[in-house]
């Protein structure tokens, strides 16, 4: 037989962005570089969950254009974004090949800022500066900008974190919503699945729920600058991890975990797995 080979997770600063940025319902992300970056973060993002607007776009870059530089091509896949599909935040990914051209990207949206009349941002994003994690983290750092504070709401929470596009993330975010309103706490919002013009509202929670690492620092941002606690809980995959998850948050709220909502949730999974 002959031996499986398995392909790695791709692991860099670019996808992590993307991913986090595909998070943003009525956004854009235009990467700024060669195709094969455009191709293999497009390819990902379809193969992957369940979105049905993806709005990953290349600028259309080509090896000849580092004797020219990129100003005319991104200048126009900007306009072509805006024109089409009237996003309310672009963003613009510069790579590696684009940040050693030494591209004034920021000159470029600059210039285009009268012209275009929705919000756009860039992020270097080049291999050699960072991870997937990295990039990930820089978007949600890069979106708490773009936050007010509001009115706190009473047992109210933020999930930090999440994944867009992780093939089961619609069933887990219902699974979450149902689990926590089992416990009289309301979701917020979600970092990222979101409007770009709900920002504003994250700040209405009254604590941020950090489900995986990438979350981390826009936590620490948002206690900073909002004064709104976190706390570090796991993945809730299976019934040991679903009970840490919500004794955390019950915890803050001084409450506790209802035992009888966690007996029935064990006796409706055992009738499932018999079943199975």
């Amino acid at each position: 037989m002959d031996e499986v080979v398995f392909e790695p997770f791709p692991d860099s600063k670019l996808l992590g962005a993307v991913r986090a940025v595909c998070g943003i319902k009525d956004a854009a992300v235009i990467i700024h570089g060669k195709s094969c970056c455009h191709s293999d973060s497009l390819l990902f993002e379809t193969l992957t969950g369940s979105q049905h607007d993806i709005r990953v776009f290349g600028s259309g870059i080509r090896t000849q254009d580092i004797s020219v530089g990129g100003y005319r091509k991104l200048s126009l896949a900007i306009r072509s974004v805006y024109k089409e599909f009237k996003p309310k935040l672009i963003v613009v990914l510069v790579t590696s090949f684009t940040a050693l051209m030494g591209d004034d990207v920021d000159g470029i949206i600059e210039d285009l800022k009268k012209e275009i009349p929705c919000k756009i941002i860039s992020l270097f994003c080049p291999g050699f500066l960072g991870d997937s994690k990295d990039g990930y983290s820089e978007v949600l750092k890069i979106l708490v900008d773009h936050m007010d504070k509001r009115e706190t709401q009473d047992k109210s929470i933020n999930i930090l974190g999440f994944k867009r596009d992780d093939p089961h993330a619609d069933s887990d975010l219902n699974e979450l919503k149902r689990l926590l309103q089992n416990h009289n706490i309301k979701l917020n919002k979600v970092l990222i699945d979101i409007l770009f013009s709900d920002l504003k509202d994250v700040t209405k929670a009254a604590l941020n729920v950090v489900i995986s690492e990438d979350g981390l620092e826009c936590a620490k941002l948002l206690e900073e600058r909002f004064d709104i606690p976190y706390t570090i809980v796991p993945y809730p995959y299976g019934f040991y991890n679903s009970i840490e998850f919500l004794d955390k948050i019950t915890k803050f709220f001084r409450s506790k975990t209802d035992q009888d909502v966690l007996n029935a949730e064990k006796t409706y999974i055992k009738n499932s797995m018999q079943k199975i």
